[in-house]
């Protein structure tokens, strides 16, 4: 049985925000919940959580709460993780993905 992706993303495709509001969506709302700003390796937790649902286990000594809070599946992730997963052929949408990332996470607002 085929397993059909999400996303299609082809190796010449730039990361658009607005092309994705589920991703933005899901985003937001796991912003609403993390009331601290003060949290350690956020970005990187998050990030890495979503890229391959695993954590380091420095990053989970350094803040057990939230790593704990991630990985009980709480929150849905789906379409983050989805559109790490399905744009593995095209490292640049990649990056430019990991920086809206890095740069929507670390907003004072949390």
């Amino acid at each position: 049985m085929f397993q059909y992706k999400k996303y299609l993303i082809s190796k010449t495709d730039s990361f658009e925000p607005t092309q994705f509001p589920n991703v933005v969506n899901e985003l937001n709302a796991l912003k609403k919940n993390l009331t601290s700003s003060g949290i350690a390796y956020k970005e990187d937790i998050l990030i890495s959580y979503f890229r391959k649902k695993s954590l380091e286990a420095d990053w989970i000594m350094a803040n057990p709460d939230l790593s704990s809070l991630i990985s009980s599946g709480v929150f849905s992730t789906t379409h983050l993780e989805a559109l790490f997963e399905c744009s593995e052929g095209n490292k640049e949408f990649q990056k430019q993905y990991e920086k809206f990332l890095r740069k929507s996470l670390s907003v004072s607002e949390l």
